[in-house]
């Protein structure tokens, strides 16, 4: 009896993964909100902080009731005044500097930092109505928020205030 040639099949390779998604696709895939979703859980009452990324002149146009405005080139000096939010949604004209700011708070640790998607577009399709800023602030280096137009007495004699009262 002839034994062949002694040759036995090669095992079946190893099942494998899928390819890894890209680094910057995946980051993309868990920073960004839906402002449907957003304004529903905001008027729900969650607290959820609103950080508005945009420049001075561009607040001018409307903010989001609530929202603590510091532009994007302000955030690495000022990105521990956040540190107290259970969530952080960042938003900007058209999402694009948001991203960079929830980007920037990830590597921070910060507690769940997201960019509303698309910016102010979606969240003013999805019934979000902009404020007028009740009072701009110099961006010197304090907190404050955007409420509606009723301001505090405290606040008129502040250069830069704290919070405005709604």
């Amino acid at each position: 009896m002839s034994r062949g040639t002694g040759a036995r099949p090669s095992p079946p390779p190893p099942a494998s993964d899928p390819p890894a998604a890209p680094a910057a696709a995946e980051s993309l895939a868990t920073s960004e909100a839906d402002a449907q979703e957003v304004k529903e859980r905001i008027d729900a009452g969650e607290p959820v902080l609103l950080l508005d990324v945009r420049n001075p002149a561009e607040t001018t146009q409307g903010v989001i009731e609530g929202a603590v405005l510091i532009p994007l080139p302000l955030l690495a000096e000022r990105w521990e005044e956040l540190t107290d939010a259970n969530e952080t949604v960042c938003y900007s004209a058209s999402g694009i500097r948001s991203l960079q700011a929830a980007r920037f708070l990830r590597e921070k640790r910060l507690f769940n930092p997201t960019s509303l998607s698309g910016g102010l577009g979606p969240w003013a399709a999805a019934g979000g109505a902009p404020v007028s800023p009740a009072r701009r602030c110099a961006w010197s280096g304090s907190l404050w928020r955007a409420s509606r137009p009723t301001v505090s007495t405290a606040a008129l004699s502040s250069p830069c205030p704290a919070r405005i009262a709604g």
